[in-house]
């Protein structure tokens, strides 16, 4: 660092000795650049100058020319990378323009970078050195300090070198320093990603459009989705290609600014049906939209709205991944009517259902294609990856296939530039020194050859050609454009219909077999989207009568098929009796697409890789889909455990990796543990360098075996070794005789209260039904304790009460409630919800769901406490069997009395790390970092039988239930405690014992060296 501070001292001595020269305006950019800037950020560890000698896609620095193109400059002029990832601009300027007043070219840089997107970019002249926080959206008018969060004047750059090296010098940038940068600012007022504020833009637009078609014209719901729809795809395609140069600027503008606009557009999408050969253009198979109206004034607003000032969109650099994400949530509303025939958006159904959309961060689509799609390409020639066939059978917005699409342009570039570009002229053709670009002719050709989609949705279908034909139209120009169009009389880009179809991947023909459908179901019909895949002409059979798809990859919507059962029938009654997968379980809908995938569409040795959630592991639902998996081979799997791969989702996740053929031998598994505070790019960056077992990854060598087991554990060498020792012990299931669950009320508010005083033979309670306080006989309300008020040896009596109207094991019936006049008067509030009378008896909806076999008496058994739910093991002995308990998160318990071992020697084995370690091992992960502990799991835990005959056995038996009656009575003695020091003391003793306890337990299930033993305590955190 030393070296580095002198070089830069001299850098500003030599600027200072100079810098009235600097100053005047004929001293140009090009010159500050090359004597100071690209010097300044050598010193910080980039390699300006690429003496590396990589390639452009992979080189550290972009370096731009300064051009303007419609008023906006054609990019930054530095990108600096790491790996193919931007992570931030530099724009420069000559010391004669003051940065720190100069408005308009810091909102050029906020623009560029806020499209991008790029949360932190920077402008400079070597005399300053402006930071910019381009989260907040960018607006002409703002002033030059808007959103500026870090300046410096070079006086300060030796001062606070250490501060910017920190931040923005290659070694931090590759550690997260970026990342880590960002975090520590306070949002700003006008933060807002560009795809979270194009999509509110789009929504607005899809609002408008849909009610003035429908009020100007008489169509069908699906007829308004789709003229909707395709229009906004349009005029967006067409503004895209403005701000790319192959469309003269503004000419939508000037379209907009004219009478009858509507007529104009469909003319300029009659010429770009020719220009561009593209199916969002054939208006000649369009029977809709060429025929309706809208209303100018509704054009005219969207289309101002695509230009300055009011846009801040700049379609040159808004990557096709971030409109896919637009899209995505676009799509998960659709447009209805009213019986008065008014559109009106709502969400669909099963989005509604699921909680929402979410969309694959970018790092898992690379991941996913560079393990399949990379995979298989490794070492073939582009001859070779002709004959490919790539699917995504849920494709959705299409960002898997954009990637998969994306890696196969970038592998043909590689390869020609490895062998002699010159000899490849026909394919690619070289814009500048040292910079070459694929043929257009080429980009289409593998389109065509390579990448095939379905989905259910047509407006999907339409926005995944959109994205791959945009990605087609990358780095094309005008000229480019003109040349094919004109000279050569073919369109730029594909027809896509054959290779991206509309159906329900999951329903073939074989549906209509027992199932007829009339005239009259017409919009059934339309719903379920029957999809014949080997149909040759409109399904992908060609494909299939050689064996199938050689790649499939993806993220299948994830809800349950029961909650769409109600929505959609007719098709998951088909489902659930056509896939073994689905076969008497309530699964999520992936389940039967993996099955579909894999054993119908991928070729014999193809490759398969989605995202889908974890907890088919080892999950009753899952049982039928891990034995489909037997069959093949899991070549890779990550488990991503309490990472959260979406944002605001709640579902854990894992990546699945399958080749169609026997399972070998190793599988490569990675898992992701206590990962919450990353970037995409640092994540990728572990998934694909980290080495086994560091602090956030833990990569090991599985061997299949995992297989052969009911549920699936994955575990190190080392772990397994611990695994086997302590489940070769008989399951705690078999020593009791009785595991029931709580009450189960269909209306806590009205049935559980809040206990506010005791007064005997009544009782004062809050009522949350009513908002207030009431009083109530106490002869059949019991206190009811939760999963939170149970700990490890000990319960934290609640102040919650349960309204319970049994005798004898018996439902009262009205005139025996009658007797409580006061609860009788109280239930009589909620009568209409409540309560119907059938001669005279109550209906058994009146109390609800109360389960008849939770009746009192199996209440007050002596039982041990086990929530649902749990970081750590905790239980707790009701030794008096007073305690009821909530069905919500908790099971009781009781031990045959046959059984020679202590009910508190359980109660230790239970609350140990020994159980910990075991049910971290085996069982669900929920959020927070918590495990499923409900009667699957716990009833598995292992228990060490006790040799009585052995006194040493005996001892250790003894021993242990010794401590823990001494832990349950300290436990007592701690709740009643007032002095600070003394409940420390109480907890030191209980903390000792437990410590006690849990070396016995150790030594008995055979776990005695330190490593083993640390392996097992590291389960806890």
């Amino acid at each position: 660092m030393d070296k580095k501070k002198k070089e830069l001292k001299e850098l500003i001595e030599q600027f200072r000795e100079n810098y009235d020269q600097y100053k005047i305006p004929t001293y140009k950019e090009a010159q500050v650049r090359n004597n100071y800037i690209d010097r300044f950020f050598k010193l910080l560890g980039w390699d300006i100058g690429n003496s590396k000698g990589l390639s452009e896609l992979i080189k550290e620095v972009i370096i731009e020319d300064s051009i303007e193109i419609n008023g906006r400059m054609k990019a930054p002029d530095y990108a600096f990378r790491i790996g193919t990832k931007r992570k931030f601009f530099v724009e420069a300027k000559t010391p004669s323009e003051k940065i720190k007043d100069n408005a308009k070219s810091a909102y050029q840089l906020r623009e560029y970078a806020w499209n991008t997107p790029l949360p932190i970019s920077i402008l400079t002249n070597f005399e300053e050195f402006a930071v910019y926080d381009c989260r907040v959206k960018p607006n002409e008018k703002d002033r030059a300090d808007n959103s500026r969060i870090k300046y410096y004047p070079y006086e300060e750059y030796l001062e606070k070198f250490d501060e910017i090296y920190a931040i923005f010098s290659r070694d931090a940038v590759l550690n997260g320093s970026l990342t880590q940068f960002v975090k520590s600012l306070k949002k700003a007022k006008g933060t807002i990603e560009v795809d979270k504020d194009f999509l509110i833009q789009i929504e607005k637009w899809r609002e408008l459009l849909a009610k003035n078609i429908a009020l100007n014209n008489h169509l069908s719901k699906y007829e308004l989705n789709y003229a909707v729809q395709i229009t906004i795809d349009r005029i967006l395609f067409l503004r895209i290609c403005e701000d790319r140069n192959i469309e003269r600027y503004e000419r939508l503008k000037d379209q907009a600014s004219e009478n009858n606009i509507y007529k104009k557009l469909l003319e300029s999408f009659e010429k770009a049906s020719k220009k561009y050969n593209s199916g969002i253009f054939d208006l000649e198979n369009d029977e809709i939209t060429t025929v309706i109206k809208i209303d100018d004034i509704i054009l005219k607003k969207i289309i101002l709205e695509l230009y300055r000032p009011i846009s801040p969109y700049n379609f040159s650099v808004m990557g096709v991944e971030i409109l896919g994400n637009v899209y995505e949530q676009f799509l998960g509303k659709i447009i209805s009517l009213t019986a008065s025939g008014k559109a009106k958006i709502e969400l669909k159904p099963e989005v509604k259902k699921a909680g929402g959309i979410y969309y694959t961060p970018q790092y898992i689509v690379e991941y996913i294609v560079e393990n399949t799609v990379g995979k298989l390409l490794k070492g073939k020639t582009p001859k070779q990856i002709e004959k490919i066939r790539i699917l995504d059978p849920a494709c959705g917005s299409g960002s898997f296939l954009i990637g998969a699409y994306s890696y196969l342009l970038n592998y043909h570039l590689q390869y020609y530039l490895k062998n002699k570009p010159k000899n490849f002229k026909k394919f690619i053709f070289q814009e500048k020194e040292n910079y070459w670009l694929l043929s257009t002719n080429l980009k289409k050709k593998i389109l065509l050859n390579n990448i095939y989609g379905v989905d259910i949705d047509p407006q999907a279908v339409e926005v995944t050609k959109l994205g791959l034909l945009l990605k087609v139209l990358e780095n094309e120009s005008k000229e480019s454009v003109t040349y094919q169009s004109t000279l050569l009389n073919q369109g730029i880009l594909p027809d896509l219909h054959k290779n991206i179809r509309c159906g329900n991947s999951l329903v073939n023909q074989e549906f209509y077999k027992n199932i007829q459908l009339t005239l009259d179901d017409e919009s059934v019909d339309r719903r379920i989207n029957v999809f014949d895949w080997n149909d040759k002409i409109k399904g992908f059979g060609e494909i299939l009568h050689h064996d199938g798809f050689d790649v499939i990859i993806g993220n299948p919507p994830y809800i349950q098929i029961q909650k769409l059962k109600e929505f959609y029938p007719e098709e998951i009654e088909f489902i659930q009796n056509y896939y073994e997968t689905t076969k008497e379980k309530n699964v999520d809908i992936y389940v039967p697409f993996i099955e579909k995938s894999i054993s119908t569409l991928l070729k014999s040795n193809g490759l398969f890789g989605f995202i889908n959630p974890n907890r088919f592991f080892n999950s009753e639902y899952g049982e039928n889909l891990r034995k489909f998996l037997k069959n093949y081979n899991i070549y890779h799997l990550v488990n991503f455990r309490h990472y959260f791969v979406f944002e605001k989702s709640d579902t854990y996740t894992c990546l699945l990796f399958v080749q169609k053929r026997k399972q070998g031998k190793n599988l490569q598994y990675k898992e992701i543990r206590n990962l919450y505070d990353t970037d995409n790019e640092k994540m990728l960056y572990l998934l694909n360098e980290a080495k086994a077992n560091e602090t956030n990854i833990i990569i090991d060598k599985i061997q299949p075996h995992f297989l052969e087991r009911d549920n699936w554990y994955f575990m190190t060498e080392s772990e397994e070794k611990i695994f086997k020792k302590i489940t070769k012990y008989k399951k705690f299931s078999e020593y009791y005789n009785q595991n029931f669950q709580g009450l189960i009320t269909g209306m806590d508010k009205v049935y559980i209260l809040k206990l506010i005083e005791d007064k005997g033979k009544t009782k004062i309670f809050y009522s949350d039904a009513l908002k207030k306080n009431v009083e109530l006989e106490s002869d059949i309300i019991f206190n009811i304790i939760g999963d939170g008020d149970i700990d490890k040896y000990s319960i934290n009596k609640s102040d919650d009460y349960i309204i319970f109207p049994y005798q004898n094991s018996k439902l009262m019936n009205p005139v025996e409630i009658q007797k409580y006049t006061l609860i009788w008067n109280y239930l009589k509030l909620f009568e209409q919800k409540l309560r119907k009378r059938e001669n005279g008896k109550f209906n058994n909806s009146f109390w609800y769901q109360f389960s008849r076999n939770q009746a009192i008496d199996k209440q007050r058994l002596i039982k041990i406490l086990i929530p649902h739910v749990v970081k750590t093991t905790r239980v707790a002995f009701d030794d008096k069997g007073e305690l009821f308990i909530k069905n919500v998160g908790v099971n009781g318990v009781t031990i045959d009395n046959k059984i020679k071992e202590d009910n508190r020697y359980f109660l230790a084995i239970l609350n140990s790390n020994i159980a910990s370690f075991f049910i971290s091992k085996i069982s669900i992960f929920l959020s927070g970092g918590f495990y499923a502990t409900n009667k699957q799991f716990a009833g598995e835990i292992p228990i060490r039988e006790i040799d009585f005959s052995n006194k040493s056995e005996k001892k250790k038996h003894d021993d242990i239930v010794n401590f823990v009656s001494t832990i349950t009575e300290l436990k007592k003695k701690l709740t009643k405690s007032k002095f600070s020091n003394e409940r420390e003391l109480y907890e030191r003793q209980i903390s000792a014992l437990h410590k006690q306890i849990n070396e016995i337990l150790y030594d008995l299930y055979g776990i005695k060296t330190k490593k083993e033993k640390t392996i097992v305590e590291e389960s806890l955190t």
